[in-house]
């Protein structure tokens, strides 16, 4: 008689580019919807890119206080005239950042060009702790581009993209040995700003999986391997949205402790269908993600040895 699994504990997580802009209206109402939508769909761990204004930073610790306590609100330094990383978590369960374990939390981007030179971006390191196995964080936002660039100004931008990567890469063999990489569960998420939907070319999207590959041999995109419409995805614009730019890239680690379930769009971080009381939080829509922990149960009757 073969073994069964049974499911010991389950986790949603999501990212999602909140677009927190200094000097933009509305900061707080949309903060505090923000932790009113999270809460509602039942998210136990928020991944946040562009939480750049300091006010809705500090909107979102107070909105989250009771629910999801456990955050790691800034990775990295901003200044007088730059923006931070726009990285932060929002947790239920506890979050432990790098340097909780003498490992690194946050590395910033060496390239990085046009607007994106006046933040901070980089990738940032949380580990979450789990009844069988600890899953390794990696959030990151890299490099925007816009639909005035012209093909110089893409290609230029793809190669800022590629090496912000290969820093992604070498920040993971960095933080994780040889044998955490390869037996146990990692996760990078993020608003990559690579279109991996299937109507685009997938040129950058598949180099961007051999990079990170020689790191995290099994790391694959999980909307391919568990969205109910491996054609959908598309989260950008948020009203009528065509790119697939915001991921989480996942693989389970050759221990078997940790499984996806599904993934799919975020609901509670989607625009209101009609005009009403919904804040309307951004111009990107979330992603998420329902991973289950799991353990071999024996059958009853069977012998243990």
């Amino acid at each position: 008689m073969e073994n069964r699994v049974g499911v010991v504990s389950t986790l949603r997580i999501a990212t999602f580019n909140a677009r927190f802009l200094p000097g933009t209206r509305g900061l707080t109402r949309r903060a505090r919807g923000l932790a009113h939508r999270v809460r509602d769909a039942d998210i136990d761990v928020l991944a946040l890119n562009e939480l750049f204004a300091e006010r809705a930073r500090r909107a979102l610790g107070t909105a989250f206080r009771g629910s999801h306590p456990h955050a790691v609100s800034r990775f990295g330094r901003g200044g007088l005239l730059r923006l931070g990383s726009g990285l932060a978590v929002f947790s239920r369960v506890p979050v432990r950042p790098g340097a909780h374990a003498g490992r690194p939390t946050f590395a910033e981007y060496r390239a990085r060009t046009d607007s994106d030179a006046l933040a901070g971006k980089g990738v940032g390191y949380v580990e979450i702790p789990g009844p069988r196995a600890s899953l390794h964080v990696f959030l990151t936002h890299l490099q925007a581009g816009y639909p005035r660039d012209g093909e110089r100004e893409k290609r230029r931008k793809r190669a800022v993209r590629f090496r912000q990567i290969r820093q992604i890469r070498d920040f993971m063999v960095s933080t994780l040995s040889r044998e955490q990489r390869g037996t146990e569960p990692v996760l990078v998420l993020g608003d990559l700003n690579v279109d991996g939907h299937r109507s685009a070319d997938r040129g950058e999207w598949r180099r961007m999986l051999e990079v990170l590959a020689r790191a995290v041999p099994t790391l694959t995109d999980a909307w391919e391997q568990g969205a109910p419409d491996p054609d959908g995805g598309a989260t950008f614009p948020a009203r009528r949205p065509v790119h697939r730019f915001d991921y989480i890239l996942w693989s389970p680690g050759t221990g078997g402790l940790v499984r996806l379930r599904e993934v799919g769009l975020a609901a509670g971080l989607q625009p209101p269908s009609e005009p009403g009381p919904l804040v309307e939080l951004s111009d990107h829509l979330g992603v998420q993600a329902d991973l289950e922990w799991v353990e071999r149960v024996a059958p009853k009757g069977a012998l243990s040895r």
